[in-house]
């Protein structure tokens, strides 16, 4: 039967009321340098309830405040001394052997591979790290001490072990030894009253508190409960108790926050300033629901682009893609039939370049296109005639249609000869039909030219000849050249453009004090009032010193009256 000294027992009871550790009989407590506590009920350390009958499985959270844990057991120094020493506290168990200087205490250690090996949701939080030693937390890791259960065996009682010789977990070593010792719960630390050679702790077994303390449940308003939801899931207040949702999760090695929806006002920093802000010919409008509209202003002059997008992959649509190749890959586009009546148009590109063959082949090939009729192909039967082709171009170039050719800006090249080499346009009587080399036809009368002095003709300028011509004349914002022979040209001057800026006052501003116009320069308009507009909170200001507001300078105005946070100033401006 193992019995502690009455030495070894008056000072771990001492000490332990002091607020000490008990590492060794050769200290008095003003020696001992590790800090104890008394542990008592949660609603004085432990925040949350501990499970009385929690299951030996290690490494596995319960009741999100336990876990089963195999801590390395680590020599403390200055603990070596041989116990029958004066005032050493050697045990006089029956059989016990005869004492021999060695270490007395040892410090509790998380694995190595604890984060990895848990699934603690606080794990590398700093107090729950790998090789994090107990007693160094300052109580933020504790041990549960037995108290918390009555079963038997009591699942909180710790179990300490032997190195099987290889660093791995050896036989147990009974609570009941003849080594007789004992661990203080708060700070992790294991106590041999007795030496034995043949008994070295190397690991011990047991549960440690990874719930809130009695401060985080106190500071967060008393509500207690266990975390809600999964690991990496934000908590919130669901019905009194901690919450989680798998729509609603934070990364903290990348510092991402990810949800699903969210609501509210979206349009301000912390500074108060909007975090979208309108450029040149945008608006942006915040709705009562929370939802920012972003519209293109009226009067754009001017439209950026990407001249030469690029694409690192495949562009893939729907069933289909189009791959683009490097080298010698071929480049694809496929487009499969949609037998619900729907349609592919290609649209708003400079050229399109499609090769029969290019490396020559069967005679015979054909572009052709069918309208509500399917080609043959491999992916399903169609019918795949010529004459059921409404456009086609062979591959010596000819082309057939079914229908009209109509060409809006006109046709060019040689277009007197039928396909059989006669003529298409042939002169009647009084009539020549010559062809000129660039394929122009000419039609003249072969009888003296008709008296037009009298008719009505619209000319480019006043002749004399023609009394009843009408000259064709430009009006404002329109120019006319006929600098091409063959042509007129119409074009506008861009007489209006506009520019318009919303701003959104952030702060009281008085009156008479200039307000900045970012963005607008009045003198681009020649600080002409009559194409200057301003609103205030939608409502149109009038221009001049006895009025709403005047221009100070390029980018500036100065108002009449005082200007409140929040309301809107817009400001037009047209050339």
């Amino acid at each position: 039967m193992a019995g502690k000294s009455n030495t070894s027992a008056t000072f771990f009871a001492q000490k332990k009321l002091l607020g000490k550790a008990h590492t060794s009989n050769l200290k008095v407590d003003g020696e001992e340098v590790i800090g104890s506590n008394i542990q008592a009920s949660t609603s004085l350390i432990f925040g949350q309830s501990i499970p009385t009958s929690p299951s030996l499985s290690l490494n596995t959270v319960q009741s999100s405040t336990v876990e089963y844990i195999q801590f390395d057991l680590v020599r403390l120094d200055g603990t070596t001394y041989n116990a029958t020493a004066t005032g050493g506290g050697e045990g006089s168990d029956s059989g016990e052997d005869s004492q021999s200087s060695g270490p007395h205490t040892y410090q509790f250690r998380l694995p190595s591979n604890y984060e990895t090996a848990t699934d603690n949701p606080a794990a590398g939080n700093g107090v729950f790290d790998n090789s994090k030693i107990v007693h160094e937390t300052l109580g933020a890791l504790q041990l549960i001490p037995p108290f918390f259960s009555r079963d038997a065996p009591n699942p909180y009682i710790v179990k300490i072990y032997k190195d099987n010789g290889s660093g791995g977990v050896g036989d147990e070593i009974p609570l009941l030894d003849n080594i007789d010792w004992n661990v203080d719960f708060y700070n992790g630390i294991l106590f041999l009253q007795d030496y034995d050679g043949s008994k070295i702790p190397a690991f011990a077994k047991c549960f440690a508190y990874v719930g809130q303390m009695a401060s985080q449940v106190i500071s967060g308003g008393g509500g207690g409960g266990t975390p809600g939801g999964s690991n990496t899931q934000l908590q919130f207040n669901d019905g009194g108790s901690f919450g989680g949702d798998s729509g609603l999760v934070y990364n903290k090695t990348t510092n991402t926050l990810t949800t699903d929806n969210l609501s509210g006002s979206l349009t301000r920093l912390s500074d108060g300033s909007s975090y979208l802000v309108a450029g040149d010919n945008v608006t942006i409008t915040s709705a009562s629901n929370g939802q920012v509209t972003i519209a293109s202003a009226i009067g754009l002059t001017e439209l950026s682009e990407d001249t030469s997008p690029e694409l690192g992959g495949q562009l893939v649509t729907g069933d289909h893609k189009i791959a683009f190749g490097t080298g010698n890959n071929t480049s694809e586009i496929d487009f499969t039939y949609n037998g619900g009546g729907n349609f592919t148009a290609i649209a708003s590109v400079k050229s399109i370049d499609m090769f029969l063959d290019l490396n020559g082949g069967d005679s015979g090939q054909k572009f052709r296109i069918f309208n509500n009729l399917q080609p043959t192909s491999a992916y399903a039967a169609g019918t795949n005639t010529d004459t059921n082709a409404i456009f086609m171009v062979r591959e010596e170039g000819n082309v057939f249609t079914k229908g009209y050719v109509t060409a809006s800006m006109g046709f060019s090249g040689s277009l007197t000869t039928l396909t059989d080499g006669t003529p298409y346009i042939n002169a009647g009587n009084g009539i020549t039909v010559s062809t000129g080399s660039n394929g122009s036809i000419t039609i003249d009368s072969l009888a003296g030219a008709a008296d037009l002095s009298g008719m009505q003709f619209v000319t480019f300028g006043a002749e004399s000849s023609l009394s009843n011509e009408r000259v064709l004349t430009q009006g404002d914002g329109i120019i006319i050249s006929t600098a091409n022979p063959g042509q007129i040209v119409v074009s506008s001057t861009g007489l209006l453009s506009r520019t318009k800026k919303f701003y959104e006052v952030t702060q009281s501003h008085g009156a008479t004090h200039p307000f900045s116009t970012p963005g607008i320069n009045f003198s681009t308009v020649d600080y002409d009032f009559n194409k200057i507009d301003v609103f205030y909170n939608g409502q149109a200001l009038r221009s001049g010193s006895s009025y709403d507001y005047v221009v100070n300078n390029s980018s500036e105005i100065t108002f009449d009256f005082d200007l409140d946070e929040d309301d809107q100033i817009l400001v037009i401006t047209f050339q």
